[in-house]
């Protein structure tokens, strides 16, 4: 009901749809079943991230060639059923393309309205570590189908969906049963700010052709712009927040450094309330409404007006309400 009353005209499940790891197909059904009141009626864009592939923070490439396909642990044609299930209504892929052990590309445009999508992928193409000769993130073949993206003549607003943000973006974590945040140090190489140099190579294709990325993953509602690149990354927060906490602990209006040391200036973030600092994500499954609105579950929408978009976030335990938004020109 929250979301429906912002009265939205299409939908984008950006990736983690599911943590059953060991029942994957049944895990997105059930949340298809959660939300049938949207995608019953409302156009509807699958991207899957790594839990939605049975494990975590998946390194595709793993140390070998960008098509290796190493990183993933379940067996390709199992990989394959799962993305005709959970993807194949998207679009046809851009480039008829398999990685060596023969899982698919999806990598895609979608077209709606006056806005075209990229919807890109980074977990199949990834590196674990980076040398001078392995440091993709999105892999050559997608690149290219980028450039091309971006040369289009066309007079439709150019938006790069990405499961996960271009930088890192959030400055601690803990863990489900933990109660004291970690600083994130530089070994954290989850977010696509990593590879550094598949990351550089990204955003320089799409520097002067799409002005806006929406992301998810990191459940952390967070808006930041890399304005070395004249781009701005809205990343949608955790619709339940209780795997896991991040939370980004700078100052809003300010430029800051992550630790790859890419530079961003951070519009806002949505982090979890100060009271819960020192209690437990996984504790809060079972507690009161109030304190899951307190955890910053929530979801994203971005609206589109001429030539600007706006990115804002909602509570909805309460009923909706708008917790911030944050414009962006296009």
């Amino acid at each position: 009901d929250s979301v429906m009353s912002t009265s939205p005209d299409l939908i984008l499940l950006s990736g983690d749809q599911t943590y059953q790891h060991s029942a994957l197909i049944h895990g997105f059904l059930q949340t298809m079943f959660a939300i049938g009141e949207l995608t019953r009626s409302l156009p509807t864009i699958v991207q899957m991230d790594d839990h939605d592939y049975g494990q975590g923070n998946i390194f595709g490439a793993a140390n070998g060639n960008e098509l290796s396909g190493r990183g993933f642990e379940k067996p390709s044609c199992f990989i394959n059923i799962l993305e005709d299930f959970m993807m194949g209504h998207n679009p046809d892929p851009a480039r008829n393309i398999a990685l060596h052990n023969g899982i698919k590309s999806r990598f895609t445009e979608y077209v709606y309205g006056h806005i075209s999508f990229a919807v890109t992928e980074s977990r199949k193409f990834k590196h674990e570590s980076s040398t001078f000769k392995k440091n993709s993130l999105l892999g050559s073949d997608q690149e290219l189908w980028l450039k091309e993206w971006c040369a289009q003549k066309t007079n439709k607003h150019k938006v790069v969906l990405s499961v996960t943000p271009f930088a890192g973006l959030a400055t601690h974590h803990k863990g489900g049963s933990a109660t004291n945040f970690g600083e994130i140090n530089k070994g954290y190489n989850d977010p696509n700010g990593f590879p550094v140099e598949g990351r550089r190579r990204a955003l320089e294709i799409l520097k002067g052709c799409s002005r806006l990325v929406i992301s998810g993953d990191q459940h952390l509602g967070i808006v930041a712009s890399y304005n070395d690149y004249k781009i701005t990354d809205c990343a949608s927060p955790a619709v339940h927040n209780s795997i896991f906490w991040r939370i980004n602990t700078n100052q809003p209006k300010k430029t800051y450094f992550d630790k790859f040391g890419h530079k961003y200036y951070l519009h806002n973030v949505w982090n979890v309330a100060d009271e819960l600092m020192l209690q437990e994500a996984i504790q809060t499954r079972t507690a009161t409404t109030h304190i899951k609105n307190l955890r910053a579950d929530g979801f994203m929408t971005v609206d589109f007006n001429g030539s600007n978009a706006q990115c804002s976030m909602h509570e909805f335990w309460h009923g909706p309400k708008l917790k911030w938004k944050v414009d962006i020109p296009m």
